[in-house]
């Protein structure tokens, strides 16, 4: 994923836009597969990516390294779920 989407984006930006690029390379790709390949409950992906819940910092992690970020981006991510 680029640095330009991410710089001082939340989570939900960034999975918003992980979410939309996979699926631009694939039509059918779904939010159900997107949440697989997470390994996420679909309702909790929702959830955050429609800003109703907040990921634990865990997750936040977790999410930080599936998607490839940067350690000090990966952090930052943590650090705003607290």
């Amino acid at each position: 994923m680029e640095e330009t989407l991410i710089d001082g984006q939340d989570i939900r930006i960034i999975l918003k836009s992980a979410f939309e690029l996979r699926k631009s390379k694939n039509a059918s790709y779904s939010i159900n597969a997107f949440a697989r390949d997470l390994s996420m409950n679909q309702g909790y992906l929702s959830n955050i990516i429609n800003g109703k819940r907040l990921p634990t910092p865990k997750v936040a992690y977790n999410l930080g390294v599936f998607l490839g970020l940067e350690k000090a981006k990966i952090l930052d991510l943590v650090a705003r779920t607290i």
